[in-house]
């Protein structure tokens, strides 16, 4: 306890969470966007609060051998989610915000022959 205060002196505190995230589940959804769809109007049909949909698809991904993995070249893939304005805009509309997924790591896609085309 006493380490975690010094730390916080050093180099701050978190900031409070924004009062929307206190407004329903955040669910993990991926898949692209007709999935998404699907599974995102059973839960509203269903009455469940949702404050955010997560997708780490986003910017769809690559089969390797040792399984599938992210892009990881952090753009919108327009395969997965054909309409992604329109998917946004009906969620914002229900008070439901999109969270994406992103890390520090790149991948050279050029010339890659095992992306997955959909």
């Amino acid at each position: 306890k006493d380490l975690a205060g010094k730390v916080s002196k050093k180099i701050g505190t978190m900031k409070a969470l924004p009062e929307w995230i206190l407004n329903g589940a955040i669910v993990g959804l991926q898949g692209g966007q007709n999935f998404i769809n699907q599974i995102y109007n059973q839960l509203k049909s269903a009455g469940l609060p949702m404050a955010a949909i997560w997708m780490q698809d986003w910017v769809g991904t690559n089969v390797y051998p040792e399984g599938e993995r992210l892009q990881w070249n952090w753009q919108l893939n327009t395969t997965y989610y054909p309409d992604w304005q329109d998917l946004v805009k009906g969620w914002s509309e229900d008070g439901v915000k999109p969270m994406i997924y992103i890390n520090p790591y790149f991948a050279n896609l050029t010339g890659s022959s095992h992306l997955r085309q959909n």
